[in-house]
């Protein structure tokens, strides 16, 4: 057994290990702690960005993908354990993380269209 650390290299692996079972996969990571330290630096930015968290938090009960997969599946999964991963897929992650996916995108359009304004 390999250890990964979070990050590219555990994706690949877990994405991998998906794709073998015939499920399409799209890696997105949002933030990070390093990035999100970074570009919470850049003026005008972290206002939006905190209205997006608490709208997304107020709207799906949590920021935290964890949190976000036990309430959508009754259970906490190791997502970075592929044959876990393989499972949270066929138990219908596509359709249930696709939903709370489109209210981040909405939240966000939401957002931007405001500040457009």
């Amino acid at each position: 057994m390999v250890a990964l650390t979070p990050g590219e290299d555990l994706q690949a692996v877990v994405a991998l290990a998906i794709e073998k079972e015939g499920h399409k996969v799209i890696r997105v990571t949002v933030g990070g702690e390093g990035r999100s330290q970074q570009l919470a630096g850049i003026p005008g930015l972290t206002t939006p960005s905190r209205k997006f968290c608490r709208c997304f938090e107020d709207e799906v009960g949590s920021t935290m993908c964890a949190d976000i997969v036990e309430s959508q599946f009754d259970r906490r999964s190791n997502l970075a354990d592929p044959g876990e991963a393989i499972k949270w897929m066929n138990f219908g992650a596509l359709e249930k993380c696709s939903d709370v996916i489109g209210k981040g995108v909405r939240i966000a359009a939401e957002i931007v269209s405001e500040i457009q304004d």
